[in-house]
């Protein structure tokens, strides 16, 4: 049995949920994310929707009405202004920088940890609701292989700790790290001035397995991840 841990890495937009996506739909590979936590714990703490957390930018970057940041709003403030209203996105930055400035390792460490469970194969994972035992078979598309997938690499560490411990599960499987860069010609830039997106414009492309540019169709997308899967 081989475990293959996939993870894709890129600035915001470039489409890194998509790829992971193909390898859901392809593969039953099972898509996790670094900030899942994170976000469980914002869904719990200010009752965003899975929508707020997992869906589109828009939604993310939105300011929630309920949580104004000032005593008082000044007329004619556009309605969700993130200046003015909290956004799961700024939550979320301010929250996992938090906790990785406490111990720079405590998101890739969990996140690993919960793709060697995977590997184990008794454990089922929603992004909302975190691992639950099931002794239950997953199916595989392809027998002897299992694929599970971040979609959400930012940080140096991240990777290096990836290509460290990601070998070490405790299942009897064979446990292959791959980290995947997204590029996309629209975004050659950090979208936003912040660590988790800056940071990625100082890791040479010779620290990934593979890079792929989002260049043309989704379909075209998917196709190069199905030629990364065929080159395993």
């Amino acid at each position: 049995m081989k475990h293959y841990i996939i993870a894709f890495s890129g600035y915001s937009g470039v489409g890194k949920d998509e790829c992971s996506g193909q390898l859901v739909r392809s593969y039953n590979a099972i898509h996790t994310g670094l900030a899942d936590p994170g976000k469980r714990h914002m869904a719990d703490t200010y009752g965003w929707t899975e929508e707020q957390l997992f869906g589109p930018s828009h939604f993310r970057n939105v300011g929630d009405m309920k949580y104004p940041k000032f005593e008082e709003i000044s007329p004619g403030v556009e309605e969700g202004d993130p200046k003015y209203y909290l956004s799961p996105r700024e939550a979320l930055q301010k929250y996992m920088g938090l906790m990785n400035d406490l111990y720079p390792n405590t998101w890739i460490q969990k996140g690993v940890y919960i793709h060697h469970q995977l590997g184990i194969g008794d454990c089922l994972y929603t992004r909302m609701g975190g691992l639950k035992i099931s002794y239950s078979v997953i199916k595989r598309n392809e027998p002897g292989k299992i694929f599970t997938t971040f979609s959400d690499f930012r940080h140096k560490n991240e990777i290096s700790y990836l290509r460290k411990h990601g070998p070490d599960s405790p299942a009897k499987v064979e446990t292959i790290p791959i980290i995947v860069r997204v590029k996309r010609p629209s975004i050659p830039n950090p979208p936003y001035d912040h660590r988790s997106e800056v940071e990625q414009s100082t890791i040479p492309d010779s620290e990934f397995d593979f890079v792929i540019n989002n260049d043309s169709t989704l379909e075209e997308l998917y196709r190069k991840v199905d030629g990364i899967v065929s080159s395993l």
